[in-house]
């Protein structure tokens, strides 16, 4: 099949700007009480099993506010790039909405090991060495402006939203639920975090305005950096006016130091969850996740705060050095430029998100559930509604099918499905199944019949258990189908 390079490109600009920390699960998993990973998601729920270890588990997912149907514009058979005429950038304004800011993440998290038990009428679970990662990109509103009105005289833009992090931690997780009365659950998990790497580039203040004859930047911000995992923290050792040597920081990789300061930059965080059985058929439940903290200890420092007046630089011979041409850029800023390094401990804070949920048994194997997921992202408060279906067919099978609602992020399904073979327990949950599908042409030809072009969230999550006391009490010697309890 040939792919148009047009449509390679818009591909390359979608990934470039998909590139939130125990991170966010597929919401399929909330209302699965057979998969005992569920207490991540609200700690006052109470899984099937009496007891289990994670034998292998892998959660992944990303966000992006912007589509590719957004950044590749289809007008009647034809598609248009941001950089084509036709392109209508009041579309991509909507999606930024009054935050002047759209926001991209990533994240992963796989443990090490981790395990549940019940006991009586509490539940414990663990997790030792777990790792998560995350990375997050703020693109402003003003930035996509230069391509859609170019730099006309007197043009004024505010480039601060712009921040870019990165981090990556290791936890030990410990939790605890009890069924306090026959209707009402309280659970907490306690988290202990140690950071193992850091990065942040954020501005309080980046005014940018062009003249004909001079460009003007009024700049105030910030660059974190920690990597003291690997003995990269002094600014001293790879840094020169504020810059990166990286010839420097390779050379400066010190393995011996990496083991002594794995529990270099420790943190804490916590969720706390409840579950409250209104009757017979309804179930009412909600939980704050993430709410916690890491000190970067000895984090290198860069502040910047100057005013910056540029009258661009002369390139006239193809046959100069590149390297040359863009030392001089960064010569120049170097000079106009107040900038300061430092070291000195940092503290910054997780993500935190909140889920508030309500499910209606029809039957002891099949219910529906509501749920609402609110995910507090710094100048971007995201919004998710999932309504789901939920069977436990047999003894071996439990099925979630989902329709998640994402605020101006649009509408796709989930799935959440788990197979206990024996003792053995494999469980597969994904919130990213497009609804929505698009031909992709150049000119005339039909490139791609079927690509989903909307397709703006993705939660997966996979994994093996190995379960002790599958049903829990009550429920060990009655089918899924008809248990009462």
């Amino acid at each position: 099949m040939k792919i148009s390079k047009k449509y390679i490109f818009s591909l390359l600009i979608t990934s470039l700007i998909t590139i939130n920390v125990l991170g966010q699960f597929p919401m399929s998993l909330y209302y699965m009480e057979t998969i005992p990973q569920l207490t991540y998601l609200n700690p006052a729920m109470q899984p099937r099993a009496n007891g289990y270890i994670n034998i292998v588990g892998v959660n992944f997912n990303f966000h992006n506010d912007l589509s590719l149907r957004d950044v590749y514009q289809k007008h009647g058979n034809n598609w248009h790039l941001p950089i084509e005429q036709e392109f209508d950038f009041k579309k991509i304004y909507k999606r930024m909405g009054n935050s002047h800011l759209t926001s991209l993440g990533m994240e992963v998290h796989f443990p090490f090991a981790s395990g549940g038990k019940r006991i009586n009428d509490g539940y414990f679970n663990w997790s030792i060495m777990s790792f998560a990662g995350e990375m997050q990109l703020g693109l402003p509103k003003d930035l996509f402006k230069i391509v859609d009105r170019g730099l006309p005289h007197g043009s004024e833009l505010d480039l601060s939203p712009f921040r870019a992090k990165m981090t990556g931690y290791i936890q030990f997780l410990f939790g605890y639920s009890h069924k306090i009365t026959d209707e009402l659950t309280v659970g907490a998990n306690a988290r202990i975090l140690f950071g193992q790497a850091f990065m942040m580039y954020q501005f309080k203040k980046f005014d940018a305005t062009f003249d004909r004859d001079l460009w003007h930047f009024d700049v105030v911000g910030e660059a974190i950096s920690s990597f003291e995992s690997v003995g990269l923290n002094d600014p001293d050792e790879y840094q020169e006016d504020g810059v990166t040597d990286f010839g420097k920081l390779q050379d400066n990789l010190d393995g011996s130091k990496i083991l002594k300061s794995l529990f270099g930059n420790p943190g804490l965080a916590g969720d706390i969850g409840v579950v409250y059985k209104l009757n017979d058929d309804i179930t009412l439940s909600a939980a704050i996740n993430n709410l916690g903290f890491i000190t970067w200890r000895n984090a290198v420092v860069n502040t910047y705060d100057g005013k910056i007046d540029f009258d661009g630089l002369k390139y006239d011979d193809p046959n100069d050095d590149f390297k040359a041409f863009f030392d001089e850029i960064g010569d120049s800023l170097k000079v106009i430029t107040n900038t300061k390094v430092e070291n000195k401990n940092v503290t910054t804070s997780l993500v935190p998100y909140l889920y508030v949920g309500g499910q209606y048994h029809f039957t002891d194997a099949i219910s529906v559930g509501l749920l609402s997921r609110t995910t507090f992202v710094k100048n971007n408060v995201r919004q998710s509604f999932s309504l789901s279906g939920n069977m436990l067919l047999y003894e071996f099978v439990s099925l979630n099918l989902s329709l998640n609602q994402h605020l101006k992020s649009g509408t796709d399904a989930g799935i959440g499905l788990s197979l206990e073979l024996g003792p053995l327990q494999f469980f597969f949950l994904a919130d990213c199944i497009p609804l929505r599908y698009s031909k992709v042409y150049d000119g005339d030809e039909v490139v791609l019949d079927f690509f989903p072009t909307s397709i703006r969230d993705a939660y997966f999550y996979t994994g093996v258990n190995l379960l002790f006391g599958k049903r829990g009490p009550g429920k060990r010697d009655k089918p899924m189908l008809d248990r009462r309890y």
